[in-house]
């Protein structure tokens, strides 16, 4: 072997080692007190890597102006209260998408910045004025593809590969500090949580078969009548069989926000309803631990406390599909 071929072989393993990915994120606020209508945080993304990053826009991430609760805020007072939205999403499938609205490319060098206006997401009445902390969301428990790993969807991003593969990346980030004082709190967006009722499906900017699918997935034949046969098999529940324990292990604003990719879900469309339902306080306040049957399943196995707080846990005992006794 002459010494051209050993020196392209090693220059191109040298490249193969080096082409490592890198995201940097930076927060920051402004430097002037602000009410609740002015605080608006701007995220910085930055790709230090040596490739191209084909990053999916994750509406819990700052790739994503969807007021959910992608900052960690702080002060010596407390936190304070989270009133935006809880969405369902699961990159897995998101990666399948063939519409450029949901990846955000980055090449080697290039930087984003994306502002994001807090007023409706977060309530400081409870924590007063002052000065904040504000930070992309630290790492949590989270679960995805069947594997128990460490971080929340705030400051790990998604992304395809050169191969076609969803891996992810966490980003090094910074936190930056604001005062707020005088308007604590936006009026509220959501329908009132003060009591319980039966309330009518409206829509925004949805097309008329969008419309038709959603109104079929609220109706009483649908989620309503999943809901109820779920409450009658639990009175008649009395010693563990297979669809609780597989669904549940152990038995020791209201309104619902429907997105336009919300008639192309996999799972049944009245499952979906009744899976968001259950974040609400008054229905348990559920939690998304994890995605999938195959994820659900190994939850109520590895960590039954996290199962009964697990919205899709939740739907697919709702849907009893495929049928358990």
């Amino acid at each position: 072997m002459n010494a051209a071929i050993v020196t392209l072989l090693v220059s191109f393993v040298i490249s193969q080692v080096s082409a490592a990915p890198g995201l940097v994120l930076g927060v920051s606020a402004p430097s002037s007190t602000v009410d609740i209508d002015g605080l608006t945080v701007k995220a910085t993304l930055k790709n230090t890597g040596d490739i191209t990053l084909k990053l999916l826009n994750d509406p819990r991430s700052i790739l994503s102006k969807v007021n959910t609760n992608t900052f960690s805020i702080s002060s010596a007072s407390g936190i304070p209260r989270f009133t935006g939205l809880k969405v369902r999403y699961v990159p897995s499938r998101a990666a399948q998408s063939t519409e450029t609205s949901a990846f955000t490319t980055l090449a080697r060098g290039q930087t984003i910045e994306i502002d994001h206006n807090l007023a409706g997401t977060y309530n400081f009445t409870g924590c007063g004025e002052g000065s904040y902390n504000v930070q992309v969301q630290p790492i949590l428990p989270f679960y995805t593809d069947s594997t128990f790993l460490q971080f929340s969807a705030s400051n790990i991003f998604n992304y395809i590969n050169e191969s076609g593969e969803l891996k992810t990346i966490e980003a090094s980030s910074s936190s930056h500090q604001f005062r707020i004082a005088g308007k604590l709190a936006t009026s509220s967006l959501h329908a009132s949580t003060n009591a319980i009722s039966k309330r009518t499906v409206s829509f925004t900017g949805c097309s008329a078969d969008q419309q038709s699918q959603i109104k079929a997935a609220a109706t009483s034949s649908a989620s309503d009548a999943m809901v109820a046969n779920a409450n009658s098999y639990l009175s008649s529940l009395t010693s563990g069989r297979p669809r609780y324990a597989t669904c549940m292990d152990y038995p020791n604003t209201y309104a619902t926000h429907l997105r336009e990719s919300f008639d192309r879900t996999i799972d049944s469309k009245a499952g979906t309803i009744v899976h968001e339902n259950s974040h609400f306080t008054v229905n348990g306040a559920a939690e998304d631990h994890v995605y999938g049957q195959g994820d659900a399943q190994a939850l109520a196995i590895s960590n039954p406390s996290w199962t009964v707080m697990n919205a899709d846990s939740h739907e697919y005992f709702a849907e009893n599909k495929p049928v358990l006794s």
